[in-house]
């Protein structure tokens, strides 16, 4: 699926419709649900993760978890996923980096959605199985979005 977005507040809307699907198909895996953001500084990224929280019925405010990688929050929508999970993998040189902070217990959990804002920082650490979101700023204020 590809969007061109206008505003922040669009951007969020893509994201919040994508949540809401998510939520509606609640796809069984057998580990968490990773969807990975991609695009440059400043793309939007950190917009798409509120979006998305929104679709999930979160009102905690997201913040980007660059200096502490990860932060969850408790999804009140979902029968099956429980916990969202927003990592920033930015400062992280590679997937070894992983292990220490434990992400293996949480990427293992079916009942968790991981945002993972920067996914190619951390390639081959991540399951094969997942929704990417590729984020371009093509003008000022507007984006291209393509989900797959």
């Amino acid at each position: 699926m590809k969007f061109i977005s206008k505003s922040a507040e669009e951007t969020r809307q893509i994201a919040k419709d994508l949540a809401q699907q998510v939520i509606k198909e609640e796809k069984q895996t057998s580990g968490a649900l990773i969807v990975g953001l991609e695009g440059e500084l400043g793309a939007g990224k950190t917009t798409f993760a509120q979006g998305f929280a929104q679709g999930l019925g979160i009102k905690e405010p997201i913040t980007s978890p660059t200096f502490v990688i990860f932060k969850m929050y408790a999804i009140p929508k979902g029968k099956h996923f429980r916990r969202l999970v927003h990592m920033d993998c930015y400062r992280l040189k590679d997937k070894a980096e992983l292990a220490p902070i434990g992400f293996g217990e949480v990427a293992g959990d079916n009942t968790h959605i991981i945002l993972v804002e920067w996914p190619q920082r951390i390639e081959g650490g991540l399951a094969k199985d997942r929704i990417t979101v590729h984020i371009d700023h093509s003008e000022e204020t507007e984006r291209k979005i393509q989900i797959r």
